[in-house]
């Protein structure tokens, strides 16, 4: 079968390439290599599709669900933060299957710190940090927050290294909160815009468990979260 990549980064050209569905992203990132004769140092080509990234090499391209003709778009692992030309994967804020409340721990490390307002959640990756591959907390307060173009290294950082960390679910605490935006869980489904009212968050951890109510690609996503509840 055939698969192409773009590339957005620079120049844009197109590339095609004839693979097996057994094919590893490793081995697709090494035709890449040679077919455009790049000097970008292998391990940091990242490919994506539709926003989602594969960035486990030894999956296959059925392993990922990548299918016939697909138009995967490379970017670079230094690349800090998102193109929202491709979209974005986070939780469906839309599914409240899986918002639950968590009381306040006595104790907790250093990386999963709350503070009042939203707070982002995400993977740190950063091989020299304490908090590397755990989930961490980034608090950003009171505040409307465009998800798709706000993420970048100096807004969604791991408390513990300041690298950045790519956000994928959220919480709130003592707050009203509330989102809008054009969700799409899927590339044959057309995209739809909603919204919520206010919603209040008392003083305990109001949090999305992305297993429960999961992970879809959002076409625009704005959350915004207030210290008292606004007139409109």
């Amino acid at each position: 079968m055939k698969v192409y990549i773009t590339t957005t980064v620079g120049q844009s050209t197109v590339y095609v390439f004839d693979v097996e569905s057994t094919t590893t992203i490793r081995q697709l990132k090494e035709y890449y290599h040679q077919k455009a004769n790049t000097k970008v140092d292998f391990e940091k080509i990242l490919l994506e599709l539709d926003g989602r990234q594969f960035d486990d090499d030894n999956k296959t391209l059925f392993d990922y669900g990548i299918k016939p003709d697909a138009m995967l778009n490379l970017t670079y692992r230094d690349f800090q933060g998102r193109n929202p030309t491709f979209g974005a994967h986070f939780v469906d804020v839309s599914n409240k299957e899986g918002l639950k409340r968590i009381e306040w721990a006595k104790t907790a490390p250093d990386w999963l710190i709350a503070a009042p307002g939203l707070c982002l959640e995400g993977l740190c990756k950063n091989e020299a940090c304490v908090a590397k591959d755990r989930k961490v907390i980034i608090p950003m307060g009171y505040i409307e927050f465009d998800v798709l173009r706000g993420p970048n290294s100096k807004t969604t950082k791991c408390p513990m290294c300041s690298k950045y960390v790519n956000p994928t679910t959220c919480g709130f605490n003592n707050c009203w909160w509330k989102y809008e935006g054009i969700k799409q869980p899927n590339e044959y489904e057309e995209p739809k815009t909603i919204a919520s009212d206010w919603q209040h968050a008392d003083n305990a951890y109001h949090r999305f468990d992305e297993e429960k109510s999961g992970i879809i690609q959002w076409r625009d996503l704005k959350l915004t979260a207030a210290k008292t509840k606004p007139n409109t």
